[in-house]
């Protein structure tokens, strides 16, 4: 599930927060960075799989998030949550 259908789901939202924003035409954009993002994950077992504000502990970047998500409460959680694990697994490989 989280392979295949959370990823779906994912890219889902994705657009929908874009284009909630005004961006238009959002999904070939999503799909370069999915692909790019799923290309850098089968390359690296290290923490060089992981891109982004929480693998960069840009704390400040994840907060502005979070508060960007405060209408929908439940993506801020989720947001939370996945963010706390890939952190956690960046901890990991680290060991």
């Amino acid at each position: 599930m989280f392979g295949s259908n959370y990823v779906a789901a994912s890219l889902e939202i994705a657009q929908r927060l874009m284009e909630r924003v005004g961006l238009d035409n959002v999904r070939e954009d999503l799909v370069a960075l999915a692909a790019s993002a799923i290309e850098n994950w089968r390359s690296h077992t290290d923490e060089k799989r992981f891109t982004g504000p929480a693998a960069r502990g840009d704390e400040a970047v994840l907060r502005s998030h979070v508060d960007a998500l405060q209408k929908d409460p439940q993506l801020a959680q989720v947001y939370e949550l996945l963010a706390a694990e890939l952190q956690g697994a960046i901890l990991a490989t680290k060991k």
